[in-house]
């Protein structure tokens, strides 16, 4: 069966696998005998369990073809409306943001316009859910930014840290036009603009038209081609298609990066061998590299 995003389908949960990674797997069946891997731990909160049926959205589809589910989650649904509980609120003069329960006690959090001063209670939309993460905006208050022009590098402001009452921490990252978004601090750190005033980032729109902002390591902006060294080989589990081949490779001022060569063979090179490599995004505030062929 050919499917693409957004498309809807049920499936049946037909095991439970524990795989080399550690990490425990639901084995999912289409109705054409097509089978999917969904992480058991992420939607441990959803009641699925082996032999029942649930329905799941194809949230996105990778560039090897790999086709990610997303179940539906047990009782909110996107687009849909719900009031939640305040128990926590961030306040500054660029934005508020509020930390939120739901009727069984599991936690969110929405951005609010600065000059909103939520009561106990607060009416929220479901914007999206992708990977078990519920994406809520304020039907009263949701402050309105712009998408970006296009997409690329801008400079945003570092307007202080976000500790959710959680533990996880956020930086705050403010632009005039596009607004703010919170940042995973390790990511900022990653990216090394732990104390800087200012942070470079990569800004796209994602699917739900929701400007994303990703910090860019200096000088590593998607595209960009640079040269780097050979380390080493290793091989990596990948549950769907078994052992890829990973190329280690240095910056020569003691960073490494691996690159998947997927099912490749090994090329042999020296240590210390220059590669030609290009920047093929930025995640967590890391450059992900390709090869140049």
């Amino acid at each position: 069966m050919k499917y693409k995003p957004g498309d809807i389908a049920e499936f049946e949960v037909i095991n439970k696998k524990s795989f080399p990674d550690d990490r425990e797997y639901f084995v999912l069946q289409d109705a054409s005998a097509m089978r999917f891997l969904l992480p058991a731990k992420r939607y441990s909160h959803y009641s699925i369990e082996c032999g029942i049926y649930i329905k799941c959205r194809i949230d996105r589809i990778n560039c090897n073809g790999r086709i990610f589910l997303e179940p539906f989650h047990p009782y909110l649904h996107k687009g849909s409306s719900y009031v939640f509980e305040v128990y926590s609120l961030f306040q500054s003069n660029l934005i508020n943001i509020a930390s939120l329960k739901d009727q069984l006690g599991y936690d969110y959090m929405v951005m609010l316009r600065p000059d909103y001063r939520p009561s106990e209670k607060i009416l929220c939309r479901v914007k999206k859910i992708s990977k078990a993460k519920v994406h809520l905006v304020s039907e009263v208050a949701n402050p309105q930014w712009l998408s970006p022009p296009q997409e690329g590098l801008y400079t945003m402001k570092n307007i202080g840290i976000y500790s959710h009452p959680s533990g996880n921490r956020f930086c705050l990252a403010y632009h005039p036009i596009f607004g703010v978004d919170l940042i995973p601090l390790n990511s900022v750190v990653d990216a090394g603009f732990e104390k800087s005033p200012f942070l470079q980032c990569f800004v796209y729109t994602d699917d739900y038209e929701i400007p994303r902002f990703e910090p860019v390591p200096a000088g590593l902006w998607p595209g960009k081609e640079k040269e780097l060294y050979f380390d080493s080989y290793d091989s990596k589990m990948d549950c769907m298609r078994g052992p890829k081949t990973i190329m280690i490779v240095n910056d020569g001022l003691g960073n490494e990066y691996e690159i998947s060569l997927g099912n490749s063979k090994y090329i042999t090179m020296p240590f210390g061998n220059p590669v030609k490599c290009r920047v093929k995004k930025i995640k967590k505030g890391r450059p992900v590299f390709e090869l140049i062929p």
